[in-house]
């Protein structure tokens, strides 16, 4: 395999990252993320829900369930889910937009309270793994790289399962970046309260935006 043809899932996943699908699942990992932490739960959740996406995505791109994705009900059934995603997340957006300012100002600030449930390792990690795969699942409602297209058809050629599954991994790991930021953002919340708001309602409002002018 030449070295140069790393470069196509990569420069791809890179620009792919940046969409509506991508930014209005970023906007709800990092709300999970948040509440993840709020709750008492370690950075290895946020680890694993990093995995189940990169794991869900990659079977999605792979276009092992593409006679699902393709299929015009889903696709409607997705559009209205994004747009009242994203209608929700431009409000905890404005939230966390105001509450940066306050903190600019040095004035005292408010948040929503988020819901407080303590569950068991085993439901935990359901919840997450049905998180993970519906966000991937929604996600693929934006079209992927057309060179990633090519790399899933010719998986089924002899011999090149693994060469192909691995551009194809690089891609869907690269691609997710906006969503790992979000999870990190989450991660040094205490250590720079600013920081946090700032990325947070910059997630959160460019998702509803984006989503809301291409969706409706």
């Amino acid at each position: 395999m030449s070295s140069v043809l790393w470069w196509v899932p990569l420069t791809a996943g890179l620009q792919d990252g940046i969409n509506p699908c991508a930014l209005i699942n970023a906007a709800l990992v990092l709300l999970g993320a948040l509440w993840l932490k709020k709750n008492g739960y370690g950075k290895l959740w946020f680890l694993f829900l990093a995995a189940v996406m990169f794991l869900s995505s990659f079977i999605f791109n792979c276009g092992f369930l593409d006679k699902f994705i393709l299929n015009k009900y889903y696709e409607t059934s997705a559009r209205i889910v994004y747009v009242v995603l994203a209608m929700a997340m431009g409000l905890k957006g404005a939230e966390f937009l105001n509450q940066w300012v306050c903190l600019i100002k040095g004035k005292e600030t408010k948040s929503t309270p988020l819901a407080s449930l303590k569950l068991s390792r085993l439901a935990l990690g359901f919840v997450i793994v049905f998180v993970g795969a519906f966000l991937s699942l929604l996600a693929s409602l934006w079209p992927i790289s057309y060179f990633i297209t090519v790399f899933s058809i010719y998986m089924a050629l002899p011999g090149q399962f693994f060469s192909m599954a691995s551009l194809i991994a690089l891609y869907t790991l690269v691609s997710l970046w906006v969503s790992y930021s979000a999870i990190w953002s989450v991660s040094m919340e205490s250590s720079d309260q600013r920081l946090f708001k700032m990325v947070a309602a910059a997630i959160l409002l460019s998702a509803a935006i984006s989503a809301i002018d291409l969706f409706l």
